[in-house]
């Protein structure tokens, strides 16, 4: 049985949007645009970025994802990039469909249809993927504690923020709510709430939040933030303990 949450807020304008690219992004044509740094950044590190650079210029920026191949084609790589390819949520083993995004208004968040060019031809396989690209093309590697660059797209989906009400349905991924792997962290908040709708509050204050896990016996508050994913539960835990609340207004 679905059950579905709604979190009603007063009507509030929505963003303008964009027709142009804004001049601090390139046009890398298809109405996308993207902006490029070049730094050192942790995968969570790497989405903050995106986020903040995009508040700091009062648009909506996101790590690439579906159009990742598009930053292999314009910008000159010397080094893996983050994509906001993955499949922290659901495993895909080799096969080329079902890759989860990062990119706003991808609720459902997999991949099919995007055309997706591997440097070995296929994905290398293993349990809860990120991908990189380089200039030969995506490589899905484990989700650990590497450091690489990023390039973020301009997003032309209005912020959740600015919707009067917001959905959350409840959700088990098929291949259950904890990680598999110690690797595995995803980038997640946390705190302590007294209800399952003030968890689900939580998540709708903020513009990056995917999806709510919330211990009912604990009352620990989890949000996964920048992309949808599975949870790091420890060895006690069990899923039973939990609730878990897609947001679908991303």
């Amino acid at each position: 049985m679905t059950v579905w949450f709604f979190l009603l807020l007063p009507m509030i304008p929505v963003l303008h949007v964009h027709t142009e690219c804004p001049s601090t992004l390139l046009d890398v044509g298809d109405d996308q645009c993207m902006i490029h740094f070049p730094g050192k950044y942790t995968y969570c590190e790497a989405h903050e970025l995106c986020q903040r650079s995009g508040q700091d210029r009062k648009l909506r920026l996101f790590m690439v994802g579906q159009h990742a191949m598009k930053i292999r084609d314009r910008f000159k790589l010397s080094a893996q990039i983050f994509t906001g390819l993955h499949t922290l949520l659901v495993d895909v083993g080799t096969m080329n469909s079902g890759w989860q995004l990062s990119d706003p208004g991808s609720s459902t968040g997999i991949a099919d249809g995007v055309e997706l060019h591997w440097s070995f031809g296929k994905p290398i396989s293993g349990y809860e993927r990120i991908v990189l690209v380089s200039k030969y093309g995506l490589i899905d590697t484990e989700h650990r504690q590497i450091m690489n660059a990023v390039t973020c797209e301009l997003s032309r989906v209005p912020s959740p923020l600015k919707s009067s009400v917001q959905l959350f349905v409840k959700n088990k991924p098929r291949n259950g709510l904890f990680f598999k792997t110690t690797s595995s962290k995803g980038c997640f908040s946390d705190s302590t709430q007294e209800t399952l709708v003030k968890c689900a509050f939580r998540c709708r204050n903020d513009e990056v939040c995917r999806s709510v896990y919330y211990n009912k016996g604990t009352k620990t508050c989890f949000l996964s933030r920048f992309v949808d994913s599975r949870l790091p539960g420890k060895s006690w835990e069990k899923e039973a303990d939990y609730v878990r609340l897609l947001r679908m207004n991303w």
